[in-house]
Protein backbone atom coordinates (compact mmCIF):
# COMPACT_ATOMS: atom_id res chain seq x y z
CA UNK A 1 0.00 0.00 0.00
CA UNK A 2 1.81 3.18 -0.99
CA UNK A 3 -0.09 6.76 -1.24
CA UNK A 4 0.66 8.88 -3.69
CA UNK A 5 3.28 11.14 -2.92
CA UNK A 6 1.57 14.58 -2.57
CA UNK A 7 -0.77 13.04 -0.03
CA UNK A 8 1.68 12.13 2.76
CA UNK A 9 3.02 14.30 5.47
CA UNK A 10 1.42 16.96 7.70
CA UNK A 11 -1.15 19.23 5.84
CA UNK A 12 -1.78 22.85 6.56
CA UNK A 13 -3.94 25.72 5.84
CA UNK A 14 -2.25 26.63 2.57
CA UNK A 15 -2.75 23.36 1.28
CA UNK A 16 -4.99 23.07 -1.99
CA UNK A 17 -8.24 22.08 -1.22
CA UNK A 18 -7.76 19.17 -3.99
CA UNK A 19 -4.74 17.64 -1.91
CA UNK A 20 -7.21 17.41 0.81
CA UNK A 21 -10.02 15.61 -1.74
CA UNK A 22 -7.41 13.25 -2.98
CA UNK A 23 -6.20 12.31 0.70
CA UNK A 24 -9.83 11.95 1.80
CA UNK A 25 -10.80 9.76 -1.55
CA UNK A 26 -7.90 7.96 -0.90
CA UNK A 27 -8.38 7.29 2.65
CA UNK A 28 -11.77 6.12 1.72
CA UNK A 29 -10.69 3.64 -1.13
CA UNK A 30 -8.59 1.89 1.66
CA UNK A 31 -11.18 1.49 3.92
CA UNK A 32 -13.57 0.00 1.59
CA UNK A 33 -11.17 -2.76 1.17
CA UNK A 34 -10.65 -3.71 4.72
CA UNK A 35 -7.53 -1.75 5.52
CA UNK A 36 -7.21 -0.36 9.33
CA UNK A 37 -7.05 3.39 10.30
CA UNK A 38 -3.65 2.49 11.93
CA UNK A 39 -2.59 1.37 8.87
CA UNK A 40 -3.39 3.94 6.71
CA UNK A 41 -1.90 6.74 9.02
CA UNK A 42 1.04 5.23 8.68
CA UNK A 43 1.50 4.69 5.57
CA UNK A 44 0.34 8.70 5.01
CA UNK A 45 3.04 9.73 8.06
CA UNK A 46 0.20 10.73 9.77
CA UNK A 47 -1.50 10.41 13.12
CA UNK A 48 -4.50 8.61 13.49
CA UNK A 49 -6.89 11.18 14.81
CA UNK A 50 -5.39 13.01 11.33
CA UNK A 51 -6.39 10.75 8.86
CA UNK A 52 -10.10 9.97 10.86
CA UNK A 53 -10.42 13.80 10.96
CA UNK A 54 -10.22 14.13 6.81
CA UNK A 55 -12.85 11.44 6.80
CA UNK A 56 -14.91 13.80 9.15
CA UNK A 57 -14.60 16.45 7.20
CA UNK A 58 -16.28 15.06 3.90
CA UNK A 59 -19.07 14.48 4.65
CA UNK A 60 -20.47 13.35 1.32
CA UNK A 61 -17.92 10.84 1.46
CA UNK A 62 -19.28 9.02 4.86
CA UNK A 63 -22.84 8.96 3.81
CA UNK A 64 -21.25 6.68 1.05
CA UNK A 65 -19.15 4.93 3.19
CA UNK A 66 -20.30 0.90 3.33
CA UNK A 67 -19.63 -1.03 6.52
CA UNK A 68 -16.45 -3.32 6.34
CA UNK A 69 -18.10 -6.35 7.08
CA UNK A 70 -15.41 -8.04 9.36
CA UNK A 71 -14.98 -12.13 10.12
CA UNK A 72 -12.19 -13.52 13.13
CA UNK A 73 -9.59 -15.79 11.56
CA UNK A 74 -7.32 -18.15 12.97
CA UNK A 75 -4.01 -17.53 10.97
CA UNK A 76 -1.26 -19.80 11.59
CA UNK A 77 2.70 -19.54 10.04
CA UNK A 78 6.21 -19.99 10.25
CA UNK A 79 8.31 -17.28 11.58
CA UNK A 80 12.00 -18.10 12.72
CA UNK A 81 11.56 -21.63 12.76
CA UNK A 82 8.74 -20.79 15.32
CA UNK A 83 5.41 -21.67 14.65
CA UNK A 84 2.88 -18.19 15.32
CA UNK A 85 -0.75 -18.13 15.71
CA UNK A 86 -3.21 -15.31 16.59
CA UNK A 87 -6.66 -14.25 15.80
CA UNK A 88 -7.51 -11.40 13.30
CA UNK A 89 -10.42 -9.32 12.49
CA UNK A 90 -10.56 -9.02 8.62
CA UNK A 91 -12.46 -8.86 5.50
CA UNK A 92 -12.01 -12.06 3.92
CA UNK A 93 -9.37 -15.20 4.44
CA UNK A 94 -6.48 -13.10 1.91
CA UNK A 95 -6.78 -9.89 4.50
CA UNK A 96 -6.11 -11.82 7.25
CA UNK A 97 -3.45 -13.77 5.69
CA UNK A 98 -1.76 -10.24 4.67
CA UNK A 99 -2.26 -8.16 7.64
CA UNK A 100 -0.51 -11.83 9.63
CA UNK A 101 2.59 -11.18 7.00
CA UNK A 102 2.84 -7.79 7.69
CA UNK A 103 3.20 -8.23 11.65
CA UNK A 104 5.43 -10.91 10.65
CA UNK A 105 7.78 -10.14 8.08
CA UNK A 106 9.68 -13.57 6.70
CA UNK A 107 6.61 -15.48 7.74
CA UNK A 108 5.88 -18.87 5.45
CA UNK A 109 3.58 -21.12 5.12
CA UNK A 110 0.88 -18.74 6.48
CA UNK A 111 -2.67 -20.09 6.85
CA UNK A 112 -6.07 -18.50 7.86
CA UNK A 113 -9.22 -20.08 8.75
CA UNK A 114 -12.79 -18.71 9.46
CA UNK A 115 -13.70 -18.74 13.28
CA UNK A 116 -17.49 -18.82 14.34
CA UNK A 117 -20.37 -18.77 12.15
Amino acid sequence: MTPPPHICGPMHQSTPVITLADRADWIMSQRKIGVSLKDIAAALGISIASASRTILARPELRAKEQPVVTARFSVTGRVHNQTRATTIRAADRAAAEDHFRRAYPGAEGVGAMRLGA
